[in-house]
C-alpha cells in the first residue's frame, strides 16, 4: 500500500503527455492480463520434441514465462520452442505486429519502420512466416469433386546477384518482361486443386511439365480414392489418374477450337472453373509484390491459399488464427536455410 501510494504521488506530479505515456503502459499491460495461463494450458499437454506427455514445470525464463522439461528426452522448453519465433531477440508483441501488417500486405520497408526492426529482419521474418504455412497444406486432404489444374511463371533469378560465391547466372540478364513469352519447359510449374467443399492446395513442382514424380507428390495421400477429379485434357494428368484408379474427367480448355476460342466448355456439375478462377486471383495477389523470385514463389503461393481456406471460417480473425497456428507448429526454419534456397525449386 505504501508503495502505491507513493506511485500516485508520483503521477499526480506529471504532465499530460507523460500521463499519456503512462496510460497507454498500462492499458497495454492490461491487455496481456491472462495471455500466460491460455499459452501455459495450451502448451503443457505434450513435450514440443518429442511429443511425449511426460513433462513437468521447470522454472521460468527471463521474460518470465513458463518452462518444461520432458522427462522422455531430457528437452526443456516454453510454449513457443522449435516455432517460428523460436530463437528471436524480439519480444512476441513485436511478431504479432508484423504478422498484422504481413496479413495486410504490407512491404518490407514499412514493416520493418512499424516494428522497429531492420529490413533484412523484416525479409527474414516475412520467409520464416510463409515457410511455415506449407505444413497447413500438407495436413489437408482432398475428396468428392476436385477440380485440378496447373499453371506457370516464368523464371526469375530475382535477389541471386551476380557477385554471389553460391549462385552462378545460368543465362544473361533478360531486359525487363522479355521472357513473359518463354516456351512451358522454361517456367514454373504451380499445380492447384480445389475441393467444391471448400479445401485448396497449390504447390510449386518444378519447371516444365508436370512430371508423374511431380504428380505423385501433389496428390497421394491427399486424394480419397473415391474422389473425381476434373482437370483439362492435358496427357500427363490421364496417365497418373488411370494408375492411382481415381475416377478422371478432363474438359477442354474451350467449347471450340484453339484456334477460334470459344468460351470453357462445361458439362452440368463438371467444369474447371473454380480452379481456373482460382488462378486469375493469385496472378493479382502476386502484383503487388512487385515481382517474386521463382526460389521464394511458393512461400508466396503459401499464404494465398491460407488465406483462401481460413477465410471461409466465420467469424475468424485471421492474424489471430495465424499467430496462434504458428506457435502450435515445430516449424523453426534458420535464416541461412531462407537465404540459401535453390533458384529453381523441384520436389521431384
Amino acid at each position: 500500500m505504501r508503495n502505491f501510494n507513493n506511485f500516485v504521488n508520483v503521477v499526480e506530479q506529471l504532465n499530460e503527455a507523460e500521463l499519456k505515456i503512462v496510460a497507454n503502459k498500462i492499458l497495454k499491460m492490461l491487455s496481456n492480463v491472462g495471455k500466460d495461463t491460455v499459452q501455459t494450458v495450451e502448451s503443457i499437454s505434450k513435450c514440443r520434441k518429442c511429443d511425449s506427455s511426460q513433462i513437468v514445470k521447470f522454472g521460468k525464463d527471463k521474460n518470465g514465462k513458463q518452462r518444461y522439461k520432458c522427462h522422455s528426452c531430457g528437452a526443456t522448453f516454453t510454449s513457443t520452442s522449435f516455432s517460428v519465433v523460436s530463437h528471436s531477440h524480439c519480444h512476441e508483441d513485436k511478431w504479432e505486429e508484423y504478422i498484422k501488417l504481413l496479413l495486410q500486405g504490407s512491404t518490407l520497408e514499412h514493416s520493418a519502420k512499424m516494428c522497429h526492426i531492420s529490413i533484412r529482419t523484416a525479409f527474414l521474418w516475412r520467409h520464416k512466416i510463409l515457410s511455415a504455412l506449407q505444413q497447413d497444406q500438407d495436413t489437408r486432404a482432398m475428396c468428392g469433386i476436385v477440380e485440378a489444374d496447373d499453371m506457370f511463371f516464368a523464371i526469375s533469378y530475382k535477389g541471386n546477384h551476380k557477385n554471389s560465391k553460391k549462385f552462378v547466372m545460368p543465362r544473361a540478364a533478360f531486359k525487363r518482361g522479355s521472357d513473359n513469352h518463354a516456351q512451358i519447359g522454361h517456367r514454373a510449374c504451380v499445380m492447384c486443386a480445389v475441393e467444391r467443399k471448400g479445401h485448396t492446395y497449390g504447390e510449386v513442382l518444378g519447371v516444365g511439365l508436370a512430371t508423374q514424380e511431380m504428380l505423385s507428390h501433389a496428390f497421394k495421400d491427399r486424394l480419397a480414392a473415391e474422389s473425381l477429379v476434373i482437370t483439362d485434357k492435358a496427357n500427363n494428368f490421364k496417365k497418373y489418374f488411370e494408375e492411382q484408379s481415381i475416377e478422371l474427367v478432363q474438359m477442354g480448355a474451350h467449347i471450340k477450337s484453339r484456334s477460334q476460342k470459344g468460351p470453357p466448355e462445361v458439362r452440368g456439375v463438371y467444369h474447371i472453373q473454380n480452379v481456373n478462377n482460382l488462378h486469375h486471383r493469385f496472378r493479382q495477389f502476386l502484383q503487388s509484390y512487385n515481382g517474386v523470385a521463382t526460389k521464394y514463389l511458393n512461400h508466396y503461393l503459401n499464404l494465398y491459399i491460407w488465406i483462401e481456406n481460413h477465410k471461409k471460417i466465420a467469424n475468424v480473425n485471421l492474424s489471430e488464427e495465424l499467430k496462434e497456428s504458428l506457435k502450435k507448429q515445430k516449424s523453426y526454419l534458420p535464416s541461412k536455410a531462407i537465404l540459401d534456397m535453390p533458384a529453381l525449386p523441384s520436389v521431384a
